[in-house]
């Protein structure tokens, strides 16, 4: 199988991630890093670096991490590829127990898992699934999601970095869409759910690293592409009405959150509090009241 990682500028962490593929139980690992306009030694470090496993190194300068991560996915030799990003790492027998389930399994274009959230300090911000109130109803392993384009349109429950895909399925669907300003690894799940199964699996195999300003940066950007998106697939099938509410939801927190960035408290709670009567989101309301304590502060 193939591991696909683009990297920027991030050699400190980058370390951390490849040796979490290292030390996974599979042997038969190619791993290719694409080095996306970085100026921070990453490309020479790789260059001596003894990886045990076979690696290739792709240089470019497309300054995407869509593109980049469609050029690891053209050079990778496997059928089955798994993306991880360059600041994340992988637990002990993730890639192991996601081939297995690809072999039992072997119509499923897409498996996914839960992650855990983590800041540079060690802070535990939980799990993605924990987050959303969402888990298969099995305590290990994988299993098919149902009504899967449907739930994957509600909830953002799939980590970039838990991935694994076909990659004859991915190459079907075009790849991560450049075009897009953000989020294009949301579409790329949608069109995937489209094309084949999905499976998903309760078990925490990766931790996902929070850094500073990664939550807040160009929330303008997110919110036109995650429009852009929710009108393109919406159209592609039914969705269930409870998913419907779920991505208006998503999209009026989204909205909130490129208000806040702008300083526009007041108008944010509001859509903070309309996103959590759609729902019962106590958390959207939680951020409603304290947009309007903040607006309040500041009159």
């Amino acid at each position: 199988m193939a591991v696909v990682i683009p990297t920027h500028n991030c050699l400190e962490y980058l370390k951390k991630s490849l040796k979490s593929i290292v030390d996974q139980t599979v042997e038969d690992i190619q791993i290719i890093v694409v080095v996306d306009r970085s100026s921070d030694g990453t490309a020479a470090w790789l260059a001596q670096y003894d990886c045990p496993r076979p690696l290739t190194i792709i240089e470019t300068d497309v300054g995407s991490p869509a593109l980049a991560r469609n050029l690891g996915v053209e050079e990778a030799r496997a059928p089955l590829v798994a993306f991880l990003d360059d600041d994340d790492v992988w637990m002990p027998g993730k890639l192991a127990a996601q081939i297995a389930a690809h072999q039992a399994d072997p119509e499923v274009v897409l498996s996914f898992t839960d992650y855990r959230h983590r800041t540079l300090d060690g802070q535990d911000f939980g799990t993605c699934f924990d987050y959303w109130g969402a888990k298969p109803a099995i305590a290990r392993g994988f299993t098919r999601l149902n009504a899967q384009r449907s739930t994957l349109l509600g909830r953002n429950l799939v980590g970039t970095s838990t991935v694994m895909v076909r990659r004859d399925a991915f190459l079907a669907v075009g790849g991560f869409d450049p075009s897009l300003p953000s989020s294009e690894d949301w579409d790329l799940w949608l069109s995937l759910a489209g094309h084949g199964p999905v499976s998903w699996s309760p078990d925490v195999t990766t931790e996902y690293l929070l850094r500073p300003g990664s939550l807040t940066k160009a929330r303008h950007l997110r919110i036109a592409a995650m429009t852009m998106i929710a009108q393109r697939h919406l159209s592609r099938g039914p969705t269930r009405w409870q998913d419907r509410l779920r991505l208006r939801a998503r999209l009026l927190v989204g909205h909130a959150e490129a208000l806040e960035q702008n300083n526009r408290r007041g108008i944010a709670a509001g859509y903070h509090f309309l996103a959590g009567l759609m729902t019962a989101d106590r958390r959207a309301l939680r951020a409603g009241i304290a947009d309007l304590s903040r607006s309040f502060q500041r009159t």
